[in-house]
């Protein structure tokens, strides 16, 4: 993709970050309903919602870009 202004490869990274973002919540959420202790499994709570939070806080940046 060429680059038209300096907000460009900002703007690809995050899109990035974000897809790898939403692949991580993804495997966690299938690891969490996997055969995990209690405390595994209150791990991987704790992570998905600071997960969520991030992929929330992309996603405000890439909508308000466009």
């Amino acid at each position: 993709m060429p680059i038209k202004t300096m907000d460009d490869p900002i703007m690809e990274e995050l899109r990035t970050l974000y897809s790898r973002e939403r692949d991580l919540t993804e495997a966690f959420h299938e690891l969490k309903s996997g055969d995990a202790s209690s405390e595994l499994k209150s791990a991987f709570v704790q992570r998905l919602h600071k997960m969520d939070d991030h992929l929330s806080r992309i996603e405000s940046v890439i909508e308000s870009r466009y």
